[in-house]
């Protein structure tokens, strides 16, 4: 049977009302590779059995064990103790959407802002929506897609010239541009089951 000592804690990386997220590791390997770093999301029981919410955390909790889609972030085992509910979640390390655009919604050594182009976000979009439509296949509904829910991963395509000189656009040296490679949903908190 797993347990909180299946798994270590390496550093808090985020925090809600009733949960808080660690980057961790597994100590055993079995399902979870020792290699692998992931999320391990804790959810206090007595605040949630003070709130009424403890079929809505094991709705959650069962919802996410059910998806298995590359537009959803993979539960990979859930478990629990007597002061808590564990969830063992696939890592994000580059962050979620909202990370991501106010690091490249500075303004820029040319006087305007920069953003995220049209095909990133047709890349991004294509695969919400994706994710989307296998969650309403299922009878699940999200109800809380918002920037800090979608996680991405990103990449920079290097756009150095093969004899060693450096790309320039607008003057300014161009050492990559942002490729997203993926965006998935996180989070299924407030998400529902209709039954048709």
């Amino acid at each position: 049977m797993t347990s909180i000592e299946d798994y270590e804690l390496i550093r808090l990386i985020g925090q809600g009302g009733f949960a808080q997220v660690f980057a961790g590791r597994s100590r055993k390997g079995g399902t979870v590779p020792t290699t692998d770093e992931i999320a391990i999301k804790r959810i206090d029981k007595v605040k949630i059995l003070e709130n009424g919410l403890m079929s809505k955390v094991e709705s959650e909790i069962r919802l996410h064990q059910q998806c298995n889609h590359p537009g959803i972030v993979a539960c990979l085992d859930s478990f629990e103790d007597t002061g808590y509910f564990y969830m063992v979640l696939e890592l994000a390390p580059q962050g979620n959407l909202f990370q991501l655009l106010r690091s490249v919604g500075k303004r820029s050594l040319s006087g305007g802002y920069t953003g995220l182009l049209v095909g990133q976000v047709r890349i991004i979009m294509t695969q919400l929506v994706a994710a989307v439509a296998y969650l309403h296949s299922m009878g699940v509904i999200h109800r809380d897609i918002k920037l800090s829910n979608v996680l991405v991963e990103f990449d920079f395509e290097n756009n150095d010239h093969e004899d060693g000189r450096e790309s320039v656009r607008n003057g300014c040296p161009n050492w990559g541009a942002l490729v997203i490679t993926r965006a998935f949903l996180c989070d299924f908190g407030l998400a529902t089951q209709v039954i048709y």
